[in-house]
């Protein structure tokens, strides 16, 4: 494994039962700023956004993510269903 790719090792997992909700889905304000984070550093390997994917299981956290992202152009993010099929050479779930 390239070194500089440290930063693709599992990291942590998020609990949602202490996130909140948005109706009936859930989100996680701990786990956006994660995927940020991981995302910068990709970005910081000169990993293009387009080649990036984000994928989580809920709508709600979707939407957090989306936000979070939002100024960095064609960042694919989704939930399992929506992304079946994706063709991305990194995936941040």
């Amino acid at each position: 494994v390239d070194d500089n790719l440290e930063c693709l090792r599992p990291h942590l997992q998020t609990c949602v039962s202490r996130g909140s909700t948005s109706g009936a889905s859930l989100w996680n304000r701990r786990e956006v700023t994660l995927v940020e984070k991981v995302f910068h550093r990709l970005l910081r390997q000169h990993v293009s956004p387009q080649n990036i994917g984000i994928l989580t299981p809920y709508s709600a956290q979707r939407e957090a993510i989306k936000k979070k992202l939002a100024g960095f152009g064609d960042v694919e993010v989704g939930t399992v269903h929506g992304l079946q099929g994706l063709e991305r050479d990194y995936i941040i779930i």
